[in-house]
């Protein structure tokens, strides 16, 4: 007998505490796909993302992988960003899943799914079907055993349909296997797949097997998540969504110079006073400065889709987050921190004091780079209310502010600046370890 690739039973479907289905059961053996069918919110978009870890099921519940068995998840939200080049996405989306794709395989995925034409071209300006297209690409590509795949037809031609049924087919002939929801039924549209077709599953209140399928076997175990490419593999994401929107960290940087330049015209040229509250001006213009970039700094990936993909892929959340973090310090930090010194010609500041400045400053946007991705997080989760969530922000900002202008003060009143320093290191070490992990589970609650 073969061993069943996916065993699901006794399982509840609920959005908040409203109850969308109950007592789902089926099994899929290798070769086959369930087909998920029901009347809108239903529970069908949400069985998948719990198949796709993207969710828990309920303790009384059978939900069981079998050993190394993973799962890719073609979800109604493309999981692309549209700065990104058609090539670069394909790339990026594919070794996501444990693999590296050569130039020459990921040429030859774009031609089968008609995309070789446009592979230059920005994925914000391709069309909705054309999206659809890639997304199938990056399905084949994947090499996940489980394809969990959300209303395949929508926006289809009739020639990408015909494509989507025979990479379907490829797959169960593979061994592998699928779970489909959608209104349609697949073989109304591609009959050669009905012979594939394990039971067609109908979720409500009391969903029903229309083709009875194995019992469950509560012994099979889900494959561990795996860490994908890891940490290297958000920098480098992060870094190439850079370079194709650069004014997401130039705009940053405009703003701390004006800031920053604006106060010598307004109080004057009174030496004394501007060297005073010099270190003071340039915290608060780099706090502001952090926050107006942290704003979208998990905000797109989400809306799009992308975070929900990284996270069912294996990807850690904490890995995702250090990741954000650390290009957030690179490119908006650093440039903040090293401005530090042409600026502070400004306000009369001596070189030993500039580079007390610099240097604090460099370990106290270490913090505000990991705190600003802690507060994007949360807004995820408050999406109405943003504002508040920055407002509320400004006190934990408080400490590093108030240690990174002692620095500064303390060499101006030539006093030793090691203690402020101290400090700051202390709560940069302190942001790099416990942040990514507070922010990781705030993530995952704003996926769920």
């Amino acid at each position: 007998m073969i061993a069943p690739l996916l065993a699901v039973a006794n399982l509840d479907l609920h959005r908040g505490r409203r109850t969308l289905a109950t007592g789902i059961h089926f099994t899929l053996d290798p070769g086959q796909y369930i087909e998920l069918c029901g009347a809108n919110g239903s529970g069908k978009t949400t069985l998948l993302r719990l198949l796709a870890g993207l969710g828990e099921a309920s303790k009384h519940a059978t939900l069981r992988f079998a050993e190394g068995v993973e799962t890719f998840h073609f979800s109604a939200r493309h999981a692309f960003r549209p700065e990104l080049s058609v090539a670069a996405q394909l790339m990026f989306s594919i070794s996501l899943f444990n693999r590296e794709v050569r130039p020459e395989e990921c040429q030859a995925l774009l031609s089968r799914v008609g995309l070789s034409k446009h592979q230059r071209q920005r994925v914000g300006a391709l069309s909705e079907g054309q999206i659809r297209r890639l997304m199938l690409a990056v399905m084949a590509g994947a090499k996940r055993q489980i394809w969990l795949i959300d209303e395949p037809l929508n926006a289809l031609d009739t020639e990408a349909v015909a494509l989507l049924g025979t990479l379907i087919s490829e797959h169960l002939a593979q061994g592998g296997a699928a779970v489909v929801a959608t209104h349609q039924p697949l073989d109304e549209r591609l009959p050669a797949l009905a012979t594939h077709r394990a039971a067609r599953v109908r979720l409500g209140r009391d969903s029903t097997l229309v083709k009875e399928a194995c019992q469950a076997a509560p012994h099979i175990a889900r494959a561990a998540p795996t860490q994908g490419a890891g940490l290297f593999w958000v920098l480098r994401r992060e870094w190439a969504l850079l370079i194709a929107r650069p004014q997401d960290a130039l705009w940053p940087a405009v703003f701390h110079w004006m800031v920053v330049s604006l106060f010598p015209f307004g109080l004057g040229s009174d030496s004394a006073l501007l060297a005073r509250i010099g270190p003071g001006v340039f915290w608060v213009s780099a706090l502001l400065a952090m926050l107006l970039a942290g704003q979208r700094m998990v905000a797109a990936d989400h809306e799009h889709g992308a975070l929900d993909q990284m996270i069912s892929a294996g990807l850690a959340p904490s890995l995702i987050a250090a990741g954000k973090m650390c290009l957030q310090f690179i490119a908006i930090g650093l440039p903040l921190s090293l401005a530090s010194f042409p600026l502070g010609l400004q306000y009369g500041l001596s070189g030993e004091t500039l580079v007390l400045l610099a240097g604090s400053m460099a370990l106290g946007l270490v913090s505000l780079s990991a705190l600003s991705a802690l507060f994007s997080a949360l807004g995820l989760m408050a999406r109405q209310a943003q504002i508040a969530v920055s407002m509320a922000s400004l006190p934990c900002f408080v400490p590093v502010l108030i240690f990174g202008s002692a620095v500064a003060q303390s060499a101006q009143a030539g006093l030793s600046a090691e203690a402020p320093l101290m400090v700051l290191a202390a709560l940069a070490v302190l942001s790099v370890i416990a942040l990514p992990v507070v922010a990781a589970r705030v993530l995952m609650l704003a996926v769920d």
